[in-house]
């Protein structure tokens, strides 16, 4: 079944269902019920997957989410958390009556989980679900903005008359050459002008990394990280609580030190621990910086 005959059953665009592939948003609850009765299943199995012996594991068991990191798919950390705070990029309506509108959008999306991918692997922080919507009122301006929580943090205007064409490079200096698609090789100011806007959320995500790591986000990661080594979590945890690995945490972070390798992370923090009795967050950042 192709994005256009689901959209069609379901009465959604197929660039829905491209994002819903993708990670990058979810159908709405109202649509579950035909979603489930397209693939001919019930509600609840579309939060559930199968082991290789049948055996069905919820999306929200800690072990799916954190197995699911490696192959750079974050749909089930956030599903299993819905009240991560959203990052929303709105484009003005107008500039989906453009020509080349279509490539924007493959561009934008195509950016958007490349980037969730390069923060993960370099900082070991889950940016949320990163949408991407329309807006009709106020009337257009041929613009995009970014909200983080509700907050215009970012607002860029298009002119078509303006040279964009050094944003996709500094993007891919950035972030690395997407896989090769139309959208890639056809030159154009406004898929251009769509490395610029993700650019500039590049950089705000760079100098907010640490909002996102939030105590909710730091409980589900050390969950998944518990699947694998369960005594060695347990025994780091009864030396420093969560608000206090959350602080940890982002003390690394505001150092430009990733969390990604939480083995050595432990491992580290075991190691100060059983040689200082006096234990503070202070000591064990020190000790895992230098």
């Amino acid at each position: 079944m192709t994005q256009d005959e689901l959209g069609e059953r379901l009465g959604v665009s197929a660039q829905a269902v491209s994002k819903w592939e993708r990670g990058l948003s979810l159908p709405d609850a109202a649509l579950l019920p035909d979603v489930a009765a397209v693939f001919k299943t019930g509600v609840d199995a579309l939060f559930e997957d199968k082991t290789e012996t049948g055996e069905r594991k919820s999306k929200k068991d800690p072990a799916v989410i954190w197995e699911s990191f490696a192959a750079g798919n974050f749909e089930p950390f956030m599903s299993a958390n819905d009240a991560f705070d959203e990052v929303l990029i709105l484009v003005s309506a107008d500039l989906f009556e453009l020509e080349d509108v279509n490539e924007y959008i493959d561009a934008m999306l195509d950016g958007v989980q490349a980037l969730r991918k390069k923060f993960y692997a370099e900082t070991g922080v889950v940016l949320p679900v990163i949408r991407m919507r329309d807006q009709s009122n106020p009337p257009p301006k041929s613009e995009a903005m970014v909200l983080l929580r509700g907050k215009e943090i970012w607002k860029g205007k298009y002119d078509s008359e303006e040279d964009y064409s050094g944003a996709r490079a500094i993007w891919e200096e950035r972030i690395g050459a997407s896989p090769a698609r139309p959208a890639e090789k056809k030159e154009s100011a406004l898929i251009d002008w769509a490395y610029g806007v993700l650019n500039a959320l590049y950089d705000l995500i760079r100098e907010s990394i640490i909002q996102f790591n939030t105590l909710d986000h730091t409980a589900r990661v050390i969950e998944g990280f518990r699947t694998r080594h369960p005594k060695l979590v347990e025994a780091a945890t009864e030396m420093f609580p969560l608000c206090e690995l959350r602080e940890i945490f982002n003390a690394l972070l505001k150092n430009d030190k990733s969390v990604y390798d939480l083995l050595s992370i432990f491992e580290r923090l075991l190691e100060y621990g059983y040689a200082n009795e006096e234990r503070s967050v202070e000591g064990a950042v020190d000790f895992l910086i230098s």
